[in-house]
């Protein structure tokens, strides 16, 4: 479906470094990105958790669609971690300010993070309350 694609990670406009999307990352890429951006955006530790339980709600509405996958995986987890971020944290960073904290190799635009926040949003159907 059009959701499912928009989740494909890609590389943004005029970022030509490899973007791997074919391989299944390792525990200590996904941590790693994970780690990054929980620390560059300075999120409270309780973001984490709740962005896996957006992953997981995720995966159930969508009906196993919409599950973190070797060519998505960086777009969900991202995506996952600024809603959290925004629904949790008394001081959230706002969406221009996500775009610039992108882990290494990964850049996530401000029109992208948008996009990623308004398809996780409908795919949530605007249930975040956790």
């Amino acid at each position: 479906s059009e959701t499912n694609l928009i989740f494909h990670d890609r590389r943004a406009p005029g970022d030509y470094r490899h973007l791997d999307t074919s391989s299944i990352p390792s525990l200590s890429q996904i941590t790693d990105f994970y780690r990054s951006i929980f620390l560059r955006s300075q999120m409270e530790v309780d973001c984490i958790i709740i962005s896996l339980i957006y992953i997981e709600r995720l995966i159930k509405r969508s009906g196993g669609a919409l599950t973190p996958r070797a060519n998505n995986w960086r777009s969900i987890l991202f995506s996952c971690m600024v809603l959290a971020s925004k629904v949790w944290d008394d001081l959230s960073m706002w969406n221009c300010d996500f775009s610039k904290i992108g882990p290494s190799g990964v850049t996530f635009s401000l029109a992208r993070t948008n996009e990623l926040e308004i398809a996780l949003l409908r795919a949530l159907e605007y249930r975040v309350k956790v």
